[in-house]
């Protein structure tokens, strides 16, 4: 992601997601999660921020894609580096 020009912050789990959240929000500009987050699951996560950040996209890595909220984004887990990230920007 940083190829492409974006700056990325890693989290170990979901609560580490929503301390970067709170901390460094003016400079996230989208969210990219893994749907089997520990101690957060994926779509928690993304109706969290619906509710809070209606708008910071939002986009799911899962496996398979037929497990994921049906109305969030997904890629596959195993999706090359440029469709994840065409699939953020989308």
């Amino acid at each position: 992601f940083g190829r492409s020009g974006y700056r990325v912050w890693l989290a170990a789990d979901g609560r580490g997601v929503l301390e970067a959240l709170r901390t460094e929000s003016a400079g996230i500009d989208a969210v990219l999660a893994d749907a089997d987050l520990p101690g957060l699951p994926g779509e928690v996560l993304t109706g969290w921020l619906r509710a809070v950040t209606p708008d910071l996209p939002c986009c799911l890595r899962t496996a398979p894609l037929d497990d994921a909220p049906a109305d969030t984004p997904t890629v596959a887990k195993q999706s090359p580096p440029a469709a994840v990230v065409a699939r953020v920007r989308e």
